[in-house]
């Protein structure tokens, strides 16, 4: 799972032993770190050790899919979806609005930019924000398209489905 997500390098088995090199940004400082997976084997067993940086991002990568995957069989949020874009993670809408809304989920720059930082550290904690998405609604792939639309449902005290038109007209 987290070779999928993150490039990743093999030190070749040596003495019963690989290791496993994950680049990995750190969020607060921006750097390139390593995370390390080592594996050790001997006849009938095998041994897998995570450091503390790649068990967290392998942590952080487990809550996110299963937040996604529990929020989707939300059926009020299949209808907004499906109204708001027939499910289409790349089209554009409300032309005639400065900056326009974008993706399955029609945000709009100033809602995007408020989800991906604001929004996602009150819901799920500063671990889990996404400054390097500010103004960047184009780069967000499908999941995290769903991630910041189930994170402005659930963000406390902002209107939960309300954010949505679609939700008042067809989804209520």
């Amino acid at each position: 799972m987290v070779a999928q997500i993150i490039r990743t390098t093999i030190i070749p088995f040596i003495f019963g032993v690989s290791i496993l090199v994950i680049p990995a940004k750190s969020a607060a400082e921006n750097k390139q770190t390593f995370s390390v997976i080592t594996t050790t084997s001997t006849p009938g067993t095998t041994t897998t050790t995570l450091s503390p940086a790649a068990r967290k991002e392998l942590e952080r990568k487990q809550y996110i899919e299963a937040y996604i995957s529990k929020g989707l069989t939300d059926p009020i949020m299949q209808c907004i979806r499906a109204h708001e874009s027939s499910g289409n993670y790349q089209i554009r809408g409300d032309g005639h609005l400065v900056g326009g809304s974008y993706g399955a989920w029609q945000f709009r720059p100033a809602t995007w930019d408020m989800t991906v930082v604001e929004g996602v550290t009150v819901v799920h904690g500063a671990g889990y924000a996404r400054p390097d998405l500010l103004g960047k609604r184009e780069a967000a792939d499908p999941a995290t398209q769903d991630f910041m639309a189930l994170t402005l449902r659930d963000w406390p005290g902002t209107g939960g489905y309300g954010h949505w038109t679609t939700y008042w007209r067809y989804c209520k």
